[in-house]
């Protein structure tokens, strides 16, 4: 923000700031009114800035030594560069760096104009832009910044970019369409200029801290206030949304919540929380009065935590802390530090790495000296301070491939004591934070070191880099070596802190391990010898495949990916076992917000002989979760985690049954409330053979050609009768042959390839797959059935079997069960179990059934290698890429059905490259579509009236789905209010503004019930033109929480169909109604992209024939994200309300 002669000019930067704190807006504003003092730059925030231009400059000279026409823009005066920016875009420059832009006010500054191979319908030729960015990933204020300077360019080249670009400082370029974040781009403008136009010297806003104020040169000017004004965020540990449920009572100050009544309730705090908030705040007003710092010790504390999360002090205890460069393209760890006793004398050791070959190894070396301490000291921990070093640990195995399995024992057997957390749940401190550099005043001694904080580190290390001063080093290995011996003091003093009651540890007992037994050491030097044994294959597995006679002739990036795949089963099932134990550990409110927790249950059966029954019955609060009727589970319970079984779910009555041989009777006894969580995860050992046998195939190149390979390479489909790149369905009307008919045309003609038919909502996917298999088989091929479920598996089977029963067709289906509830019904089809199919010999194509379904556990079996002529994946966004592999070795081709715009299935765990990818989000990247020349996009719904179906295909499919002619007649005939408010068909969003509402609403329940009402009073007309009364049958509504799902059954008539957007997937009605329950950011349950996910958007109103009306809070507009992804989902749910909502 600046002012030229009398002339206030507003920048990108201007509208980003805005973005993250309209107080700066306001600040910013009034400065140029009357200058006010800033707070001078810190050197970590002058280091940034250097950074940042170098890495512009190394991008600048990449271009230019790849031989392009870079035109520098360089003169003083504002009105010439932008005169030199106008000119070398029409002169047809390859690049424009600093290109200055201007529209009225603003001014853009853009580091590169990239230009495209496309002209604007004025002529021009159209550029997009790119930005350098010091960042390892793109943060959401870049997006604006590039759709700021792409709306500005507009002017001059006559059309909006399609794409923008992120050259990161990891060297790698991110690229996103511009308009998936225009909307929200827009709106921010919108709102920016409505700000400034009502600018006033008295705020309109207040100084609340935020991520900007590290970096704001008003920092000291906004702390002075918050201090003055005694504001709560002074308060330790308090969050925004608190703040903003305390103000709702006329809590505002520090001093004010201290003196918050015991009887005090505020919504949406639970009191275990307000009574610590309280205790905290009286801590630090007492010191802030008298000068005297307290540490308060808590009595009553959850069984588990707070104290109880220290062992008992052993001699070969470490004490652990680490360094690490942000600035490092991808991060860098590059000290690892480490205290620890050696007879009696405190010893230091430091591990350092200075680049990712280092990082690796030192990471080794660290590795091998805690295992090693570990073997001579059996009973030994590592201590730390807060969650970093567990974090980075983990995301070094996975980078790395290192010691996996190392890292995973620490963490199994609670190797890994944070501190932090036993200070957070023990004791109360009179500190504004818990950071460690707060808690030393109560036992630390003062440091001497030059390297105070994290941050100077940070910056004199870079110095080093520079520099290459041993001096620089050593300061930081000093600041380092205190920490670590502050941990180790902080340990002590936490031993002395322990209440007198707790009786576990005995502080005068002698330190000395107990040895392994030879048992444990034979089973340890097993699992260290068959673990040194897969990470020697895979060093070696790069250069097997780059010498391979076969695999060596394919790209890089294929056999990179093959050696990513052979871990993928093993790194997804890791992050499973560590929540379980995280979870352990984690408060009851954290545990409600666990989509994979059932929390809070309390028993509500009978002992029988004063034992727990098998079967027991226990209620349980409204709380979201995934958990469903089958499923396993794990009790955690901090003594025993007992695994069991859910029985049944009653989510209307908040009623579960486990079955359990041994659930803990302390929870009807003593009525403790207990949690489960999802169990552990499956056992996938015998998909990841199947994936290494695929590789090691591979490399001695047993199949010359493979359906698999086919997919990995993304290759085109390969067929006996078409050409490569022609379009592979064409219109009936030019071709003479229906979608249906053309696609078995396709699939009868493949040739040892991979075929993708995407089925957008309503388009027939199941109706299409099902009379392609059965014509298969009425052909005498042999066909496999699979999916993520049991669930999606039979309803294919059983719509391919209906098909076959029409044609008369006997055949032999089988479908493969663990479970009866698995099983398929009628149609002649048999079940029976894999091991009653075959044992331990290969099943021919000749022995193998016409139709055999299951799960990736059956297709993955060596016995079944190249059994059928298909398999067909059903839902394969929802299956991981490593499963398609291990499973598609077993048929000649393989047909991928589903649609990655629809409810997916997220993959666990932190995979290098792509090999953490779905099968769809593989097979198409970024894209919404497949394209004509590679798959079969199902371009035409059945079910949605032209206009409903106008804004799916826009929003979600690249404008590719259009509507079928019979839907054109299907409309409502409206009367009464509800004339007045829609049409008789589309989307409209339906505002209720509302405040407070988390997981439920009822102004949003009422407002629904009284459209409900008046929907039952209209008539419709359907696809044949037949006027007809509305029912229950032909009205959905869909809410996001079980909250909002059991509230809306209570007040809309009986018989209503109301359910998740889950419960709904391949169903329809005529309306169509959308509860979004949430009131704004300040009350969001959980995940943002839970919310606003354009899958479950899309989901929700493509199940609308005539029309769907979305009712919402208008403050769910106003959100925003830190993450590009979510900050997409934002934009189309505010592009949705820009273009669809009614006024009153």
């Amino acid at each position: 923000m600046q002012k030229r002669n009398q002339e206030i000019l507003f920048s990108a930067s201007d509208l980003t700031y805005f973005a993250e704190c309209k107080h700066r807006t306001w600040l910013d504003r009034c400065h140029l009114d009357t200058p006010m003092e800033k707070t001078a730059e810190t050197e970590s925030m002058r280091l940034i800035m250097d950074k940042g231009l170098e890495h512009e400059a190394a991008h600048l000279k990449a271009l230019q030594e790849q031989g392009l026409n870079v035109v520098v823009i360089q003169a003083e005066d504002l009105a010439e560069k932008i005169r030199l920016t106008r000119e070398a875009i029409h002169s047809g420059a390859d690049v424009v760096f600093q290109a200055t832009l201007r529209r009225g006010t603003y001014i853009g500054h853009a580091d590169f104009l990239l230009r495209t191979n496309k002209q604007s319908p004025t002529g021009h030729w159209v550029y997009e832009v790119a930005d350098t960015k010091l960042s390892h990933h793109t943060k959401t204020k870049f997006l604006v910044q590039l759709c700021f300077y792409s709306d500005l360019l507009s002017d001059i080249t006559g059309q909006l970019p399609e794409y923008i670009h992120v050259e990161l400082g990891t060297g790698r370029r991110d690229t996103y369409r511009v308009n998936d974040y225009f909307a929200y781009y827009s709106k921010l403008m919108a709102d920016f200029e409505r700000s400034l136009k009502v600018h006033a010297p008295t705020p309109a806003t207040y100084p609340e801290p935020c991520d900007l104020c590290n970096m704001c040169h008003w920092r000291d000017r906004c702390n002075a206030q918050r201090l003055q004004d005694d504001h709560l965020s002074q308060v330790a540990n308090i969050t925004k949304t608190q703040i903003v449920k305390l103000a709702s009572i006329g809590v505002a100050t520090m001093k004010a919540l201290a003196q918050v009544g015991d009887q005090a309730k505020v919504q949406g705090i639970q009191d275990p929380t307000l009574i610590r908030l309280v205790e905290q705040a009286a801590l630090q007003v007492h010191e802030k009065e008298t000068g005297e710092q307290l540490v308060k010790c808590l009595g009553d504390v959850q069984e588990g935590k707070g104290f109880e999360r220290m062992p008992p002090p052993d001699e070969g205890d470490l004490f652990f802390d680490m360094e690490g460069d942000p600035m490092y393209p991808e991060g860098l760890e590059y000290l690892f530090g480490v205290y620890y006793f050696e007879l009696g004398e405190a010893k230091f050791r430091a591990f350092w790495a200075h680049n990712r070959i280092e990082e690796g190894q030192a990471f080794s070396d660290f590795m091998n000296f805690v295992n090693n301490r570990l073997a001579q000291y059996p009973n030994a921990h590592i201590y730390h301070y807060a969650h970093y070093e567990k974090t980075a640990l983990k995301r070094l195995m996975s980078v790395h491939g290192l010691h996996e399995d190392s890292v995973d024992n620490l963490l199994r057997h609670h190797k890994l004591v944070d501190l932090y957390k036993v200070v957070r749940e023990g004791l109360r401190i009179s500190k504004p934070s818990y950071s460690i550099k707060q808690v030393e005043k109560f036992y630390g001694t003062a440091r001497t070191v030059a390297v105070t904080n994290a941050a100077d580190s940070i910056v004199v290390y870079e110095r080093w880099r520079h520099e290459q001063n041993p001096a620089l080093l050593q300061s930081i290995e000093d600041y380092n070596f205190d920490d670590c011996k502050s941990t180790w003091e902080l340990r002590e003093w936490l031993l002395e802190q322990r209440p007198a009651h707790d009786t576990w540890f005995d502080k005068n007992r002698e330190l000395h391990s107990k040895p392994l037994t030879e048992k444990q050491l034979e089973m340890a030097e097993q699992r260290a010898a068959k673990q040194a044994e897969h990470e020697a294959y895979l060093a070696d597995l790069p250069s097997r495949l780059a010498n391979s006679t076969y695999t060596g002739k394919l790209p890089e990036q294929y056999r990179q990916l093959l050696c990513h795949l052979i871990d993928f089963h093993k790194r997804a099932a890791k992050p499973a076992w560590w929540a379980i134990f995280e979870r352990l550990e984690a408060e009851p409110e954290e545990l409600l917000d666990d989509m994979e927790v059932i929390a809070n249950l309390q028993f509500a059966d009978k002992l029988v002989n004063g034992k727990m029954p098998r079967q027991s019955k226990w209620k349980f609060p409204e709380q979201e979760f995934k958990c469903k009727t089958g499923d396993g589970i794990k009790i955690l319970d901090p003594d025993e985690m007992v695994s069991g079984t859910i029985h049944s779910i009653d989510e209307d009555n908040c009623e579960l049954v486990i079955s359990c041989a041994r659930t803990p009777l302390k929870y009807a006894a003593h009525g403790q409330t207990m949690h489960v969580s999802v169990g552990a995860p499956f056992d996938t050992q015998i998909i990841a053979d199947a994936v290494w046998r695929f590789v090691e195939s591979e490399i001695d190149g047993d199949v010359e050609q493979s359906a698999v390979r086919q997919f990995l390479l993304r290759k085109p489909p390969g067929f006996f009768h078409k050409k490569a790149g022609d379009v592979l369905v064409q219109p009936e009307q030019e071709c003479g042959q229906s979608t249906l008919q053309q696609t078995l045309d396709l699939v009868s003609n493949m040739n040892k390839s991979c075929l993708f038919v995407q089925g957008p909502p309503g388009t027939g996917k199941t109706y299409t797959g099902s009379h392609v298999i059965a014509e298969l088989i009425r052909r005498g091929k042999k066909v496999a059935i699979s999916s993520n479920s049991h669930k999606a598996i039979n309803n294919l089977v059983e719509r391919t079997a209906q098909v076959l029963e029409g044609m008369g067709h006997h055949y032999e289906g089988i479908k493969i069960r663990s479970k009866e509830d698995q099983e398929v019904n009628g149609y002649g089809l048999s079940n029976c179990q894999k091991k009653d199919l075959f044992e331990d010999e290969t099943l021919s194509k000749q022995d193998a059934p016409d139709l055999l379904a299951g799960t990736a556990w059956l297709f993955s079996s060596w016995q079944l290698t190249g059994c059928f002529d298909y398999l067909f994946i059903d839902e394969a966004g929802q299956v991981a890429t490593a499963n398609t592999v291990a499973m598609g070795q077993c048929a000649d081709n393989i047909v991928l059905l589903g649609d990655q715009m629809q409810l997916g299935q997220p993959i666990q765990g932190d995979h290098p490259g792509e090999s953490g990818l779905s099968t769809l989000e593989y097979l198409l990247g970024h894209r919404a579509t497949i394209s004509a020349d590679t798959g079969v996009f199902l371009d035409q719904s059945f079910r949605m009236h032209p206009i409903v179906c106008e804004y799916i295909s826009k929003t979600f499919y690249e404008g590719r789905l259009s509507n079928a002619p019979q839907t054109e007649k299907q409309r409502l005939i409206l009367s009464g209010p509800l004339a007045d408010q829609f049409s008789a068909t589309g989307v409209f969003c339906y505002p209720v503004v509302h405040d407070g509402n988390s997981q439920k609403c009822i102004e949003e329940a009422e407002v629904i019930n009284g459209l409900y009402a008046e929907l039952m009073r209209q008539t419709f007309v359907g696809s044949k033109g037949e006027e007809l009364p509305m029912n229950t049958d032909e009205i959905l509504v869909v809410a996001p929480y079980n909250a909002q799902v059991n509230l809306l059954k209570r007040v809309l008539p009986e018989g209503a169909r109301v359910g998740t957007v889950d419960k709904f997937q391949g169903q329809e009605a005529q309306v169509v109604l959308v509860s979004m329950t949430t009131s704004n950011e300040n009350h969001m349950p959980r995940y943002l992209e839970f919310l606003f996910s354009r899958n479950r958007l899309n989901v929700a109103i493509s199940r609308a024939k005539s029309l769907a009306v979305v009712v919402m809070s208008p403050g769910l507009a106003e959100v925003g994200s830190e993450k590009p992804e979510t900050l997409g989902l934002i934009n189309t749910f505010i592009d949705l309300v820009n273009k669809n909502q009614i006024t009153f």
